[in-house]
């Protein structure tokens, strides 16, 4: 039969925080149940994967490179998020001091970035990075043999446009402004654009 107005009943198969399913109860007589908050606004993984392209803007040599990059961290509901993007990057370099071109060496970045998302659609990231360059002599170019990986200090901000929100796998155009300090070269600005796919 029909229950009076403020009543609600328990299917006979399940008892929600022991209440006894015999018999119907006013709303007023259950209790606070805790339920579970949606995965959105829990922290969790912040896993990304994406392809970059872009070039050198100062250093002593022109510079266009192309690689992979790799995030890891901790991503607070849609807000913050906290992680390690590694760069690995290649391409081709032209000598400003002389006419000397060729394949650049690997270059990695390993920048650990705070970011803060606005409007769930634009991010923005800043941190420090150890990077490992090439440190070649003066009257080498970077694919000689005498050039060799060494970890120099740097500085990363990133700049990210969210598009697919509400697909599994959402996606970013990303753009990575990139500063190493070189020693006593010339420092080096390189800035990338790319495509990212995150794990959400």
């Amino acid at each position: 039969p029909p229950l009076p107005a403020g009543y609600v009943a328990f299917a006979p198969l399940r008892d929600p925080a022991g209440l006894d399913v015999r018999r119907p109860y006013a709303l007023r007589e259950l209790p606070a149940l805790r339920l579970a908050a949606p995965a959105r606004d829990r922290a969790r993984l912040r896993f990304g994967l994406g392809i970059a392209l872009g070039g050198s803007l100062g250093g002593p040599s022109l510079d266009v490179q192309a690689g992979v990059q790799l995030q890891l961290g901790l991503q607070l509901r849609d807000a913050a998020a906290f992680y390690l993007q590694s760069t690995l990057l290649s391409g081709e370099y032209q000598d400003r001091r002389a006419p000397v071109h060729g394949p650049s060496p690997v270059v990695v970045w390993n920048a650990l970035l705070s970011e803060l998302t606005l409007w769930r659609r634009l991010q923005l990231a800043l941190g420090p990075s150890l990077d490992a360059v090439a440190d070649c002599p003066a009257n080498q170019g970077v694919s000689d043999a005498g050039c060799r990986l060494r970890p120099r200090p740097g500085v990363h901000a990133r700049l990210g446009w969210v598009f697919g929100r509400d697909r599994r796998l959402p996606a970013a155009w990303t753009l990575d402004l990139h500063h190493t300090r070189m020693g006593v070269s010339p420092r080096a600005t390189t800035l990338l654009g790319g495509i990212q796919v995150m794990l959400d």
